[in-house]
């Protein structure tokens, strides 16, 4: 992966049909898939593995979507360009000079770079927003609660939010 964009990568397959039959979905590594490292971007958290699926990853696989890997991100969702990963900065697809932004880096250069084509990551000041907007992406925080944080780990209850980044308002 020349951006460094993916943490691990594999083929998890929803249901067979559904609004998102098609899709190919990557979420942030703070969000829990049941057999799968979950490492926070930490060396420290490499070891822990989840026996349980985030919500947000049910109801993604419930809609038919493929789950193909599991994005960088900044350390413990601790920086805002893209650049606090044990395996380096994650670069932007649009010019491989510049970063990705953060913490999100890893789902914008992955969906930029067309490797997955919705990513979901988790947005406390921008974490979302600006790595999209850095790769000439959308990036949506949805209103507090309406995706459930269930199965993802949190930095603060009171303004963590599970975010979503795309193309495009279309995808």
């Amino acid at each position: 992966d020349p951006y460094n964009a993916w943490n691990i990568r594999f083929r998890l397959d929803g249901a067979d049909t559904g609004p998102l039959d098609g899709v190919r979905l990557g979420v942030k590594d703070n969000v829990a898939v049941a057999g799968y490292p979950c490492t926070l971007g930490a060396p420290a958290m490499a070891e822990f593995v989840p026996d349980i699926d985030a919500t947000v990853v049910s109801r993604l696989l419930d809609a038919g979507g493929t789950l193909v890997g599991k994005h960088t991100m900044d350390a413990f969702a601790m920086g805002d360009a893209g650049e606090f990963q044990p395996s380096g900065p994650t670069l932007n697809p649009a010019d491989e000079r510049r970063l990705a932004g953060g913490s999100s880096s890893g789902g914008a250069a992955a969906v930029a770079a067309g490797q997955c084509d919705v990513a979901i990551g988790t947005d406390q000041a921008g974490s979302v927003r600006n790595p999209a907007a850095w790769c000439g992406l959308v990036g949506l925080k949805p209103t507090y609660g309406l995706v459930p944080y269930t199965g993802i780990v949190p930095m603060d209850r009171g303004f963590d939010h599970a975010g979503i980044i795309a193309p495009d308002t279309e995808t």
